[in-house]
């Protein structure tokens, strides 16, 4: 069994050189049967989730300052909450992203 521990725990603890050199050779099987390893055809059929299912794909956002003309803010903030999304969604389409 195989246990995780933090470097914390791992400074707190006391390995000897031979079991330093028992963890350093270690090589993990990982054969099952049940489980064989994927082909490089399977491999190749494989699909992004986000590409199956976008709804799940967030990306990462980023706080920036940008300097705006008042009447687009002002237009947009007329669309009520949710204005600034709005502002990347239709960045995102006039770049190719959507």
């Amino acid at each position: 069994m195989i246990k995780r521990i933090s470097s914390e725990e791992l400074k707190k603890i006391k390995i000897s050189k031979e079991e330093i050199e028992a963890i350093k050779n270690f090589k993990e099987d990982f054969s099952d049967p049940e489980c064989p390893p994927s082909t490089d055809e399977q491999l190749a059929q494989f699909k992004r989730a986000k590409d199956l299912h976008p709804e799940w794909y967030k990306p990462k956002k980023k706080t920036i300052t940008i300097r705006l003309d008042v009447d687009v803010i002002e237009k947009y903030k007329m669309l009520g909450k949710g204005y600034q999304t709005k502002m990347n969604s239709d960045l995102r389409k006039a770049i190719g992203l959507e």
